[in-house]
């Protein structure tokens, strides 16, 4: 018996035993990705992506919301410095950085952060030595540094400096190597 024709009975039972089952299937992953979500992760999401529209009052808002849920997590607090910093309120963004630091010490994205904290506060210096250790932690937060507008020209693995650095005026070279 062949179940190739549409006016098959047994076709068309299929056919609708796979559309309810894909029905079913959509709803649970719907209900597990979007609905079933921890609260914590619920307001962490929120917060990056009012971050990301520079929206950084609620974004602090909704990273505190997430705190309250799991008060050691790095990213969370990374999360609440780099809006303080965008806020410009640089003491308080500062002791979330340091906090993160003191939670996780290979945390490069807080060393980075403070690098461009200290940039734009026109400390220079004390931002190369974060950028530095950033780098030597993880070299794949070069890309951050970059946010800074720093003169910093930075290079990823070994490379000639001389030759792939351009000479400016006042800029320094981090290197990865």
């Amino acid at each position: 018996m062949s179940v190739n024709n549409k006016t098959d009975p047994i076709y068309r039972i299929l056919v609708r035993i796979s559309i309810v089952l894909f029905i079913l299937f959509s709803s649970w992953l719907i209900w597990e990705h979007f609905v079933k979500r921890p609260p914590e992760l619920k307001h962490y999401l929120t917060a990056n992506t009012a971050f990301k529209d520079k929206n950084y009052d609620l974004s602090l808002e909704e990273y505190f919301n997430a705190l309250k849920y799991n008060k050691l997590d790095v990213y969370i607090i990374e999360g609440i410095a780099r809006s303080y910093m965008e806020l410009n309120q640089y003491l308080e963004a500062k002791e979330y950085f340091y906090m993160a630091i003191d939670l996780n010490p290979n945390f490069a994205p807080a060393y980075a952060n403070l690098g461009v904290l200290y940039d734009r506060q026109k400390q220079y210096m004390k931002a190369v030595s974060y950028y530095k250790k950033a780098i030597s932690i993880d070299n794949g937060v070069m890309h951050m540094i970059s946010l800074a507008n720093a003169p910093i020209v930075a290079l990823f693995g070994p490379t000639n400096s001389e030759k792939f650095a351009p000479e400016y005026k006042s800029s320094m070279v981090l290197d990865s190597k």
